[in-house]
């Protein structure tokens, strides 16, 4: 059984999803995406642009990135999870 990362220091058994992004590069195991795929949006004071991509769910995946401590940390929360709750108002069956 590997207990990966659970040693003090790092083992030959320890594994990152860094080794396993480099050995699917090596061996050709992926698949080349569009940037257009998702968007990243840095969290902060003024969310009008993540929200409006929440609702009208304008990308398949979306990032919120807090790359700053500058801002209403507990306003933008509530207005992203408002957001989220528009378009995923129902519990999926393995929240149940």
């Amino acid at each position: 059984c590997i207990k990966t990362s659970s040693n003090k220091f790092r083992t030959r058994y320890d594994i990152t999803q860094y080794l396993i992004r480099n050995i699917r590069l090596v061996t050709g195991e992926f698949s080349p995406r569009s940037s257009k795929f998702g968007k990243n949006f840095p969290v902060s004071d003024n969310n009008d642009k993540a929200i409006d991509a929440i609702k009208n769910q304008k990308y398949k995946m979306i990032c919120l990135n807090d790359v700053t401590s500058n801002f209403d940390f507990e306003k933008a929360k509530e207005e992203l999870n408002a957001a989220f709750e528009t378009i995923l108002s129902e519990k999926s069956s393995f929240e149940k």
